[in-house]
C-alpha cells in the first residue's frame, strides 16, 4: 500500500502512513526503511532520506538495490566521493549495469572527467556481456563524446543505439532530438532543422493522448526552440514545470526546470536561463558546476558575467 500511494499517485503522506504501519510490526526490515527513504527523497527531505537509507543498509548490508539507492542519494546531494564509494560497494554486491552508468555520471558531475566516465563504461563492457549492457553502454557513450566535442563520434555512437526514444520516468527524448542538437553544434543547420522537425512530429503525436505528461512538453519545447518557434517553446517548457514542479516531486521536478533553462538559452533569453540554473544549483539535484562547464548546451552563456559569477559562487 505504501508503494501504491507512492508510485501510483505521488501521495507521499499516505504512503508514509502505510510504511509507518509496516514499521510497527517489522522494525528491522530493511525494505520498510528503504521505502520511507525513497518517499522522503521525493519530498525533498534529503537528509532524512539519507538517514533512512543508511539505516536500511545497516540492517541488510548485502541488499544491492538499497546500496545503489544510497549511492544515488549521495550523488543528488553532491556528495560525490561518498557516492563513488557506495557505488563501488553496490557493484561488489551485484555488478549491475545501472551502477556502472551512474558511476560514470558521478565522474562527469564531480570532476567533469570524461576520461573517468569512459573508464567506468569500459569496465562495464569488459565485466558483463548482455544485450542490456550494450543498450546502457551505448546510451551513455554519445553523451561522453558530446561533452568532449567529438561530434562525428557522438553521431556514430548515437546511430548504434537501438532505441528510437529514450523513455524513462524523468524524460521522453526522441532520438531525432539528440541528432538535431549534435548537427546544430556542428553547424549543419539544414540537417539540424530536419531532425528538430522530426522530433516535433513524434512529440505532437504522443501528446494527443498524454497531455498531462510533463516530459513530452519539455522535449517539445526544445524542438520548437530549435525550429525558431520561440513563444511556443517557452510556453511548452513552462507548462512542463507547472505539471511537475519540484514542490510536488523533488527529483522528477528537476528535469523540466533544466529543460526550461535550455529552452531559454536556445531562444536567447540568457538571464532567464541563468535564473533557472542558479536555482537548480542551490538545491540538491543532477546538475553541477563541472557539468555546466563541459556541456556544450550552455556555450551561449559562457561569456555572460552572471553565468561566470554563478559558477564561481557554487564552485
Amino acid at each position: 500500500m505504501g508503494y501504491y500511494y507512492y508510485w501510483g499517485f505521488l501521495d507521499y503522506e499516505r504512503a508514509l502512513e502505510q510504511f509507518s504501519l509496516a514499521l510497527n510490526s517489522m522494525p528491522n526490515d530493511h525494505k520498510v526503511w528503504a521505502g520511507i527513504g525513497y518517499v522522503r527523497r521525493r519530498q525533498g527531505r534529503w537528509q532524512e532520506a539519507l538517514e533512512n537509507l543508511k539505516q536500511a543498509v545497516a540492517l541488510d548490508p548485502r541488499a544491492a538495490l538499497t546500496m545503489f539507492n544510497l549511492a544515488q542519494t549521495y550523488q543528488l546531494m553532491r556528495r560525490y566521493a561518498e557516492a563513488e564509494r557506495t557505488y563501488d560497494q553496490a557493484l561488489l554486491l551485484d555488478p549491475d549495469p545501472q551502477s556502472f552508468g551512474q558511476k560514470a555520471w558521478v565522474y562527469l558531475q564531480w570532476q567533469g572527467s570524461t576520461e573517468r566516465a569512459r573508464a567506468a563504461l569500459e569496465e562495464l563492457s569488459q565485466r558483463i556481456e548482455s544485450v542490456e549492457v550494450k543498450t546502457i553502454g551505448h546510451s551513455w557513450y554519445p553523451l561522453v563524446e558530446l561533452f568532449e566535442r567529438k561530434y562525428p563520434k557522438a553521431l556514430e555512437q548515437l546511430s548504434s543505439v537501438t532505441s528510437e526514444i529514450f523513455d524513462y520516468q524523468y524524460y521522453f527524448v526522441p532520438k531525432p532530438l539528440v541528432y538535431a542538437q549534435i548537427y546544430g553544434l556542428m553547424g549543419q543547420s539544414e540537417r539540424e532543422l530536419a531532425y528538430y522537425d522530426s522530433a516535433r512530429a513524434v512529440l505532437e503525436a504522443e501528446l494527443r493522448g498524454n497531455m498531462e505528461d510533463h516530459r513530452l512538453h519539455s522535449s517539445l519545447g526544445i524542438a520548437y526552440a530549435g525550429l525558431g518557434r520561440n513563444d511556443d517553446a517557452v510556453r511548452e517548457a513552462k507548462l512542463a514545470v507547472e505539471l511537475m514542479h519540484v514542490e510536488r516531486e523533488a527529483w522528477k521536478g528537476l528535469f523540466p526546470l533544466e529543460d526550461l533553462a535550455r529552452v531559454y538559452t536556445m531562444v536567447g533569453e540568457y538571464d532567464a536561463a541563468i535564473d533557472q540554473l542558479d536555482y537548480l544549483l542551490s538545491i540538491p539535484g543532477e546538475i553541477s558546476v563541472p557539468l555546466l562547464r563541459i556541456d556544450p548546451t550552455w556555450d551561449p552563456l559562457r561569456d555572460h558575467p552572471r553565468f561566470q559569477a554563478m559558477l564561481a559562487k557554487y564552485e
